[in-house]
């Protein structure tokens, strides 16, 4: 799985120069996702996003230009700016997955995902479990950082539940697996970003990562595959309970 910085994963501010970019072409994205212009729809016009962002005209057009390629919107000459049908867009990709999992009422996305997930995650822990060359010693210590967070960070929280699930499907070391890691790592660094993952989520985890880590040293599959779907329900209740309580601060800072 590719490694990226902390900055990169778990949702730091945009880099110098791409501030005013991200915020645009977020804010669209965000009306296109819960359905505010639907499929078939219209954006507002270039002038419009303008006059209600504060953005120049170069912005909002990079902006449109962005998630054109991201398969979201598309052109049409005399009528505007369209907005596409869901399975023309880039689902794997890593904004559009983010975009999806925060803004798309419809929680049928989180549960497809979590699902999807969940089973490559059964697949790689199989495969660490059943592999003698397996780190097992790694995943102890990792599990071990994880006891010693401080939950009340939320960052480091993140960071060590992270590098824990990497090792292991790192550690699957299958071919056809590596053609969706950028969609596994996106997914993992969504589900365990600092937006969702508190000091309680995180306790309540540890006894079934811990279960996890004993059943891959002990090379119990059936044990392994129990705990990662245990982990998989738990994670699917928290998160819908975190995005309804976001939803709901949201939808007060509106009204």
């Amino acid at each position: 799985m590719t490694r990226l910085g902390m900055a990169g994963r778990f949702g730091s501010p945009a880099p110098p120069g791409a501030t005013l970019l991200v915020v645009t072409v977020e804010a669209i994205a965000r009306r296109i996702v819960t359905g505010e212009v639907p499929v078939g729809g219209i954006i507002p016009n270039e002038s419009e996003i303008v006059d209600e962002l504060g953005v120049s005209r170069t912005v909002v057009r990079e902006a449109v230009r962005t998630l054109v390629a991201k398969g979201m919107l598309r052109t049409r000459r005399r009528l505007g700016t369209e907005v596409t049908p869901v399975d023309s867009w880039s689902l794997f990709d890593r904004s559009v997955i983010d975009w999806r999992i925060r803004y798309d009422p419809d929680d049928k996305v989180l549960d497809d995902l979590v699902d999807f997930v969940m089973a490559v995650e059964i697949i790689a822990c199989n495969r660490c479990a059943e592999d003698a060359s397996f780190d097992r010693a790694g995943l102890q210590a990792a599990f071990r950082a994880m006891e010693q967070a401080n939950t009340a960070d939320r960052l480091q929280l993140a960071e060590v539940e992270y590098a824990y699930h990497s090792l292991l499907i790192d550690g699957a070391k299958n071919m056809f697996c590596s053609h969706v890691y950028s969609v596994i790592e996106t997914a993992l660094t969504t589900f365990i970003s600092p937006l969702f993952l508190d000091g309680a989520s995180h306790t309540e985890a540890l006894s079934d990562h811990r279960a996890l880590t004993k059943a891959i040293v002990d090379g119990d599959t059936n044990a392994a595959r129990a705990a990662v779907e245990q982990l998989g329900h738990l994670r699917r209740r928290n998160l819908r309970r975190a995005l309804r309580s976001m939803r709901t601060e949201d939808g007060e800072r509106i009204g």
